[in-house]
């Protein structure tokens, strides 16, 4: 925390000798920890995150392939970007304190909406190109 001291001047230019001080938070919130996507989707993503534990931590800006789309609020820890087309995308999140001092580290994740030919979901094959089904 900084000490920010403000003095007060007339109208005539005289300085009041007065004084009023207040501490002023210039220490932005950790950021976020553990940004994955945890979706298999071809129209959307969903990233989740865990929250940093700062006191005066209040949200997270988000955003998709550099263009900013919304703020989420402290204990949602999770962003959808949905209306996707198949494709591979972006995600660079900030954190913001109550104060609104913003960490200028972007973490960032790369996720694809594009369904692999084959994937291995709890033990299950899945096959796109013949909509198969069978067991591992």
């Amino acid at each position: 925390m900084n000490e920010l001291i403000v003095y007060a001047q007339d109208n005539t230019g005289k300085w009041d000798s007065n004084s009023v001080s207040f501490l002023v938070d210039s220490i932005p919130p950790a950021s976020v920890t553990d940004l994955h996507n945890v979706s298999y989707a071809t129209n959307y993503i969903n990233w989740t995150w865990t929250d940093p534990e700062d006191s005066d931590f209040a949200r997270v800006k988000v955003y998709l392939d550099g263009e900013y789309k919304e703020d989420v609020d402290k204990g949602a820890e999770y962003y959808n970007a949905s209306g996707l087309v198949p494709g591979r995308y972006t995600i660079g999140t900030r954190t913001v304190d109550v104060n609104g001092t913003i960490n200028a580290t972007l973490v960032t994740n790369t996720s694809t909406s594009i369904m692999p030919a084959e994937r291995y979901i709890n033990g299950t094959v899945w096959i796109r190109s013949i909509d198969l089904l069978s067991q591992a």
